[in-house]
């Protein structure tokens, strides 16, 4: 298993029921579905500490890089500290299966507010990514 070290994290799932549906590299559409994974805890941490949480995740889409490469399902998991303003610092992808994976994650985890309260606390998402 392949690990990068970027600055952010979190984790996604797609292939869960009533997703979102990526597309392939010609244009057709493959169904896949969004889900967290991993501990409970690790998820609701991130769901209770980060107020955008849900509307960050809305239409994730199954990565194409991983799709044309034949590559049906995936994960990755971030890592992130809370700043003072509540945006991620020192992110970091934990574990990834494909490159792919972070990717796609990234942005969404960068777009990440958290409560400036919980300055300082560590927030871990995992995400399974699976093509149904």
């Amino acid at each position: 298993m392949k690990l990068f070290a970027l600055a952010g994290a979190a984790t996604v799932v797609l292939g869960a029921p009533g997703a979102a549906r990526a597309q392939d590299p010609t244009g057709s559409s493959v169904p896949c579905a969004v889900a967290a994974s991993a501990a409970a805890t690790e998820t609701s941490n991130a769901a209770s500490r980060c107020r955008n949480y849900g509307e960050v995740l809305q239409g994730v889409a199954y990565p194409r890089a991983a799709y044309a490469a034949r590559i049906y399902a995936g994960r990755v998991v971030f890592q992130f500290i809370v700043g003072p303003n509540g945006e991620p610092i020192d992110i970091v992808a934990l574990e990834s299966t494909h490159r792919a994976f972070v990717n796609e994650m990234l942005p969404r985890i960068q777009a990440l507010r958290c409560n400036p309260a919980n300055q300082g606390a560590t927030v871990r998402i995992p995400f399974d990514f699976k093509v149904r």
